[in-house]
């Protein structure tokens, strides 16, 4: 059974191979193939250890760069898509994110950690290119680059959730011992709680985050969200929604 690490080198190595064939039909299979591979990476760690009761660990990361607060909102999403509990640390008296901890069992943790590597720099990159691209002297680079990342953070959430939903079932543990059978809607939920329940333990005074009030440009939006469509995270057997409502949902900070 593959690594995370063995699952790294290959996602790379197709992905620099759909970047050299980019707009190719053969750059768009490399690179549904890297998404695949990190579908069902999930579902074969978990049941490798199916005898064994999941616990849950943190992994720490930080944040640098431009729009630290929208790399926390993919960062976030994709946490909680994925059974983890995120609990971000912001700067003082300003939007901008310093430190996150994400909780939840390492076969989900290591999923959030790589598809947050692979998305966040797409992200930027994307509504950078939108905001240069689309100039609107009626709406702030700002606001349209922000837009962008909404709707491509909102759109991969509803897609990694469908996934989730789709794989469920082989989550399913069975014990040896006594035959017990626990579907795996319910090993979800259980790997949910153990999460929460780890930061709630290291971060006891733990509070719910407003999100900010914002402008928004529903154009650029929308535009995210189409770009968020042509991410392949697995599901190319799966029916997709049609629309997206926007990210906003609530998460715990310091």
């Amino acid at each position: 059974m593959a690594t995370i690490d063995t699952i790294k080198v290959k996602v790379e190595k197709l992905l620099r191979m759909a970047t050299d064939r980019e707009g190719t039909p053969e750059g768009d299979a490399f690179r549904d193939k890297a998404f695949e591979l990190m579908a069902h990476y999930g579902v074969e760690r978990s049941q490798m250890h199916s005898n064994e009761p999941h616990t849950a660990m943190h992994r720490d990361v930080d944040f640098a760069g431009t729009y630290t607060d929208m790399q926390f909102e993919l960062f976030n999403s994709l946490a909680s898509e994925l059974h983890c509990q995120a609990v971000m640390f912001r700067i003082p008296r300003s939007s901008k994110v310093q430190h996150a901890v994400v909780f939840g069992c390492s076969h989900h943790v290591e999923r959030v950690m790589l598809l947050f590597g692979l998305l966040s720099p797409q992200m930027i990159l994307g509504a950078t290119k939108h905001a240069q691209l689309s100039p609107n002297r009626h709406i702030s680079s700002q606001t349209q680059k922000r837009s962008w990342m909404n709707g491509f953070i909102s759109t991969i959430a509803t897609r990694l959730r469908q996934i989730e939903s789709h794989y469920a079932d082989e989550y399913t543990q069975t014990d040896s011992a006594s035959g017990t059978v626990t579907p795996g809607a319910i090993v979800l939920r259980d790997d949910r709680d153990k999460a929460t329940s780890l930061a709630a333990e290291h971060f006891p005074h733990l509070r719910r985050s407003r999100s900010a009030r914002r402008t928004w440009d529903p154009d650029s939006f929308h535009l995210g969200v189409t770009k968020g469509n042509t991410i392949d995270l697995g599901q190319t057997k799966m029916p997709t929604d049609k629309e997206a409502l926007p990210a906003g949902g609530s998460t715990t900070q310091l």
